[in-house]
Parts: structure tokens; sequence; C-alpha cells
């Protein structure tokens, strides 16, 4: 599409520029440069874009000559080619959009007349990281010029456009884009050929099988049909699909799925033996061949039918002989163009606004399909009561009749939904797999990726989406209050912490939207800190006692640090609220609908919070291992030194589990993904076992209706799972068995004393919870000498 920088036409056009708009400014000339792409040509490009150029500059200026400003603007237009495919690996799209981003960065065009098909095509709930590569997130919203506004104080009539047409030029009620001109396919015949016009006049009711197959029977009729440009295989193949399936929501919400389930192997058997039929088994004469090509088969009578834009019967207008049909069932895919405005032009944005209210006026559309052969964006519905639209229906009569029987396509709403991809994403893959398809007769691909485009690796995992949930609850049995007793409030946060971190990936489950990201920003904020503050805080009062040879220093109570934790944690807190106040939240893919797309979160300026947030984390981690290491033996007796391993195993495994969801295999995604829940559930599991194992040891060994007051033998003390040595551990187990045979044993003895005992073993209980939570350090050390 681009040509090469050095290339020596290309300094002559810019020396030429510049001395164009040097000369223009001396003299007092506004030059407005525009960027549009060519139509489907049958003559010189260099000769038809100085010949549009010049006439519409004419008329502009003839109907703006007494207007102090705009009969001052010199309208200057470069064209760009769409260009065609020779392979099944196509760029050309990729390129082009890259290269209109960089022009609307740099300023280069101040206005630009883009397709649909790359008009707002990274506008998805779900981005493309390749945008990325580009410095800018969402560019129809922060490159595009919001015409709302002007519209609000210099109104421009859009009443006469058609409404589906203007709609498509708003995002999220802000319009952006103003309808230029639209086009669909049509099927250009010799009326005077009987076999023809009999094909023609039931052509509503055949399909394109049907059709092909009609064109087969002895003695058969060739057709060439060009399939090389991308916008016209993806025509060609909607159009297809939708002579056997109504791709709409109006007729049925999941139609979509047509497109991958049992029915689409038929359905896309049936689409490449039509292709085969009319190719004569030869389907690169077809995917390959240039619409120039088409033109001239069909006018040297090697084509029965000529497929083309609506926009080519200018062509054939001199031409009596030549009529033309809407597609079989009268399907057609409508394409449509928009003028935008560049947000980053340094003209002046009131200026480009009447220049660009007269380009899409109604008068100026009527000059394009008087001279170039344009279909304006008219609402035919109007013709009787508008005169204008009137007058172009009784001047191009067969067209008019076109667009009130034709059931158009929108193909951009056939792959549209709340989980599908930026539509860029679509034609940069789906198209090469279809060629693929054609070439290998291997459809697996095409329809694989058809389904990650409707759907989301997160989405339908059935039983295994249940199995996370019930998993997740089953290792959250750490809330039992047996857990509480053995530990100050600060395990105790820390457990709760180990708790929220269990659940984590189930966010990473459907519905998806922005509110969650938020919220998920917010929990992964609470989970982090409930982990190393408590750590970080009762590891900084033990090393403060050895280091100052105190029993506990003053200030160093359970209330005050744990004041310190709330304080700490509301900063931190209150920074995560002001970024989701002044950041954008978005999901985004870093994988595409070739290996299944995964949707991330993400927010605008995260690598600067990030990096915030990995110091802060890199401070508490060495401040604990210093502290840690600082005090020693005394760490060890006490069991905080199990803090640097719960911080490095749980790190590990937000690492590992990040990085998984992501790169696991489609292919069973969902069991993987129940595995993954159930990998990370164990792992916090296991931390917290680090902290309370042998109390969780109790309760799962322990019948639920076993009291602790029943038993006699030992002291609760015992549950400390700190103060155990290896053979005291084994011992209190074997303890515990016992007394469970004895307690089920006396079961009955158990329930007459019931009330008696039940009282008492309260109070006993009671006293040594308010005993545990008094505790101080130095008893805890008392305990483990």
């Amino acid at each position: 599409m681009k040509r090469p920088l050095f290339d020596i036409n290309n300094i002559i056009l810019i020396v030429i520029l510049i001395l164009d708009i040097y000369i223009s400014r001396s003299y007092g000339i506004e030059v407005v440069r525009i960027l549009v792409f060519q139509p489907e040509l049958f003559v010189s490009a260099e000769i038809w874009s100085n010949n549009y150029q010049e006439k519409v500059n004419e008329f502009f200026y003839n109907k703006n000559v007494n207007h102090p400003i705009l009969s001052e603007v010199f309208l200057e237009f470069e064209f760009i080619e769409y260009m065609p495919a020779n392979s099944s690996v196509n760029m050309e799209y990729h390129d082009d959009v890259g290269f209109i981003i960089d022009e609307l960065k740099n300023g280069a065009f101040d206005m630009m007349i883009l397709d649909e098909r790359i008009l707002f095509c990274d506008n998805s709930f779900i981005e493309h990281d390749f945008l990325f590569e580009y410095d800018v997130q969402k560019p129809s919203h922060k490159l595009l010029q919001n015409l709302s506004k002007f519209q609000k104080t210099d109104p421009l009539n859009l009443n006469f456009h058609n409404e589906k047409v203007l709609k498509d030029g708003y995002i999220d009620n802000t319009l952006y884009a103003l309808p230029y001109d639209i086009d669909f396919d049509l099927l250009y015949y010799y009326n005077y050929d009987p076999f023809s016009e009999n094909l023609v006049n039931k052509m509503e009711s055949l399909t394109w099988d049907e059709l092909v197959n009609e064109l087969s029977i002895p003695p058969s009729h060739p057709l060439k049909i060009s399939l090389a440009l991308d916008n016209d295989l993806l025509d060609f193949y909607v159009e297809y699909i939708n002579c056997h399936y109504n791709l709409t929501t109006e007729y049925d919400p999941l139609y979509y799925k047509v497109l991958y389930n049992e029915t689409s192997e038929e359905l896309f058997d049936n689409f490449y033996n039509t292709i085969m039929s009319y190719t004569e088994e030869f389907i690169e004469s077809s995917l390959y061949l240039q619409q120039n090509d088409a033109f001239l088969s069909f006018m040297n009578g090697e084509s029965i039918f000529y497929w083309g834009k609506a926009s080519n019967h200018f062509i054939f207008e001199s031409n009596e002989k030549i009529s033309s049909s809407l597609p079989p069932k009268h399907i057609t895919s409508m394409n449509k163009r928009y003028l935008i405005l560049n947000k980053n032009s340094e003209l002046d944005k009131t200026l480009l606004w009447i220049i660009a209210k007269e380009l899409t006026s109604k008068e100026m559309q009527l000059f394009r399909a008087e001279k170039f052969g344009n279909i304006p964006t008219f609402n035919i519905t109007q013709k009787e009561t508008d005169p204008d639209i009137k007058h172009y229906c009784e001047t191009h009569q067969q067209l008019c009749q076109h667009l009130e029987i034709m059931k158009p396509i929108h193909v951009k709403d056939i792959f549209s939904g709340k989980y599908t991809p930026a539509f860029f994403e679509i034609i940069f893959y789906l198209l090469d797999a279809i060629r693929y398809f054609l070439e290998n007769n291997d459809r697996d691909d095409m329809i694989n990726e058809l389904k990650n485009t409707f759907e989301l690796v997160t989405v339908n995992m059935g039983v295994f989406n249940t199995l996370s949930f019930i998993v997740t609850g089953i290792f959250s049995i750490i809330k039992h209050p047996y857990m509480k007793i053995i530990s100050p409030i600060f395990c105790i946060l820390i457990i709760f912490g180990c708790i929220i971190n269990m659940n984590k990936l189930l966010f990473e489950i459907p519905p998806y939207w922005i509110g969650k990201i938020k919220l998920f920003y917010i929990f992964g904020c609470i989970r982090i800190n409930l982990i190393y503050l408590p750590m970080f805080v009762v590891t900084y009062r033990i090393y403060r006692i050895c280091r100052s040879l105190t029993i506990i220093p003053n200030g160093l109570n359970n209330k005050i640090l744990f004041g310190i934790i709330t304080v700490l944690l509301s900063i931190q807190l209150i920074y995560k609220i002001i970024i989701i106040f002044v950041s954008d939240f978005y999901y985004v893919s870093y994988t595409d609908i070739f290996s299944g797309r995964y949707p991330s979160s993400n927010y605008s300026y995260s690598e600067f919070h990030d990096e915030i947030h990995r110091l802060y984390l890199y401070i508490v981690f060495f401040c604990l291992v210093y502290m840690i290491v600082a005090t020693k033996k005394e760490a060890k007796r006490f069991g905080d030194i199990s803090y640097s391993y719960i911080i490095v195993i749980l790190n590990i495994c937000d690492f590992m589990t990040d990085t998984l969801l992501i790169k696991i295999s489609q292919d069973n995604y969902s069991f993987y993904f129940f595995l993954l829940v159930f990998l990370n559930c164990l792992i916090n599991f296991i931390c917290i076992y680090i902290l309370v194992g042998t109390r969780l040891l109790f309760i799962m060994i322990a019948p639920p209706e076993y009291e602790l007051s029943l038993e006699k033998n030992y002291d609760l003390k015992d549950f400390i799972p700190i103060t155990f040595s290896k053979n005291k551990y084994f011992e209190f187990i074997s303890r515990i068995k016992k007394n469970i045979l004895m307690y089920i044993s006396s079961k009955d003895n158990i329930n007459k004393f019931g009330d008696y005992t039940y009282s008492k073993s309260n109070g006993e209980a009671h006293s040594y919870y308010s005993d545990i939570d008094n505790m101080t350090i130095e008893s805890e050390f008392r305990t483990n000498d």
C-alpha cells in the first residue's frame, strides 16, 4: 500500500507538496489534506484521482464562492489502494490499519474517508494488544475528533441519511464519523441473453449453490468471481452463509453457533464445493483473481456474470445491453464509508467541521453520484417526501429499486458481541484462515477461529466451573472457629488473606464488565496486604524485643500494631482508589482467535503503578528477611521464619497461575482451569498449614460433634502448633485418636450430662480465649523454652 520512503517519485511529491503549501499559505489559501482509499477502478488511478480532486474542488468552490472562509479552501486528496492478496498470508489490512494510526498520530492528514471495516476496527470490549505497538490505546477514541459537540453548536442536517448508516458513525452515543457514501454487491449481466434473464428472474429464490449448479448444466456457462481483495472475500463468504442461515440477533440470539457447531461442517463443505464447481476445481483462479481481470472476462464474454460493486454501474450506464441484479436471495453485503476529522490536525477544528458538513451534504452526495457513480447514503423510504432523493431515484431507477428490495448484510454486526474481538483481529486472522481452507480443503482452523471469535476460553466450562467454586469452598474450612484459638489477631489476618487469595481465580470466570476489573484491583490490594503486613509487624515486634532486651517495648502491643496495619492498608487502598478514578480500565487479549482468546485486565499507565507496587513489596520482603536473619534463633523458635517461606511460595504461585491462565491450551481449557484453581487453593492451604497445621489436622480428624471441653487429658495449649516438637506432635495425634474412640463409646453419657458439660466447657473456653487474646511475646518465648 505504501510507497518506499526514498522512492524518487515520493521525493518529488514531497517537494511539490511543500512548495504547494508554502505558495498556498502565502496567498492566504488553506490547504486541507484528505486521505481516501481508491474504489475498484478500471481506468488509470492517476487520471481518476486527478479528475476526482479537480471536479470536487470545482463544485466546492462554486458552491461557496461567496463564503468568507470556504472560498479560500483547497481540498487536497491523497489516494491509496486496497492491495489484492497473492497468498493465504496477507498483511495488507494489517499494514493499512497501522499506516492510518500513524498518520492520525502525526497529524499528516486533516481528514480521512475510511471504509467501515477500518473505521472503529479497534473498538471492542476486549482489546487486542497489536494496537499497543502504536503507543495508543483505543485510537478511535483518542485520535478521532468528537463531532457531537460541533453538532450541538452548529448542527448538520442528518435526517436524510439511512438510519443504520448514520448509527454506525457513533461510538457510545458520540458522533465520530459522518456518512460519506455506501456500496453493495451486484451481478451484472447481458440482458439480451435469455438464459441470464431467466436466472435473474428467479434470483430471489436461488442460493449460491443452486445458481452455480444451474450454470454447470450443459451447455455450461463460465463464471469468474474475484476474491483477491479482503473485502470481496469476506463479502462473498457472508453472502453465501446468509443464503442458508439468518445471521442476525433478531432471528436467533445465538445465530453465531451455526458457524462452528456440527452444522458448520456441512455448510463449509458446500461452500468449498460451490467454489470448486465454478472454478472447475482450480480455486486459485478465483481466490487470487483481481477485479480488473474479472471485469475484462465479463466484457469479453468469458463470464456470464460480473460480481462487482453497485458503484460500478457508472461504467455500464452507456451500455444498454448490460443490466444488474442483486445476488442470490437478494442478499448483499453493504459497505459504508465515513468522513472523520483528525484530532491531531493543526487546522482549526471548527473550520474542518464546516468543510465536513459540505463534503457530506446532500448536494455534494448528489454531485458525486452524477460524476463518479458513488451511491448516496440516502434513506430511500423518504423518496416521496424529499425532492432530492426523489430526483435521484428518477435518474437512477434500477439502483433505487435494488436499495428498496435488497436484504443488506452488515458484516461488522455479524461479528459483534460483548466478548467478540476487535474487528481488526477478525479480518486479520479469519480471512487468512478462509484462504487456507479453500486452498487446502482443511476447515478445522477456520472453524476453530470462528469459535474463538464468539467464545472466550473461560466461557462454557461446564462442570469444572462448578467444581472450581466447590473446591474453593472446601479449602475455606480454615475459617472454622477452632482455627482461631491458636493465633493472635495477626495470624488470623494472614489466614484471611490466604482465603481471599484462594478466590482470586474465580474473578477470571465470566461475566466480564469494567466494574469487575476495578473490584478485582481493590481485591488484590487487600489480599496481598493482609498477608504481608501482619507478617511484617509481628516480625518487627520480635525484632524489637530481641534488640531492646525487653519483654514488650512500649507501643508494640496488639492494638497499636493492628492500628499500624489499618493505617498502612488504608494508604494502599486510597492510592488504589485514586488510580481507579483517574485511569481507564479495560480488558485486553494477548492471545488471538487462532490460539484462543483469554481476557486479561489492564489499565492506563499500569507499568508505572505496577513498578511502585513491586517496589513496595520488595521493600517489605527484604525487610522481613533482614529481621528474620537478625533475630536468628529466636525467630526460628517463635516460628516467624515460616513467613519468608509463605511469601516465596505465594509469589511463585501467583506468577505460575497468571502465566498458565494465558498459556495453557484451549483444548480442555475448562479442565486445566479447574486444576489451576485446585492448585492455587492447595498452595494457599499449605501456607496456612505452615502457620496452623496442627489445628487443621485436628478439625479433619475429629467428628463435628466432638467438643474440646469434654476431654480432660490435655491442656488446650497443646493446640498451638509452634510449641510442638516432633515427638510431642505424634504423641498429640495418638491422644486425639484415643479420645475420639472414648468419646464415641461414651456418647450416651455425654448426651445425658450435656447441659452441665456445655455450660462448664463454655466457661473454660471463654477463659482460655481471653488468655489467648492477652498472650504476650514473653509467654510464647517461655512456652518454646
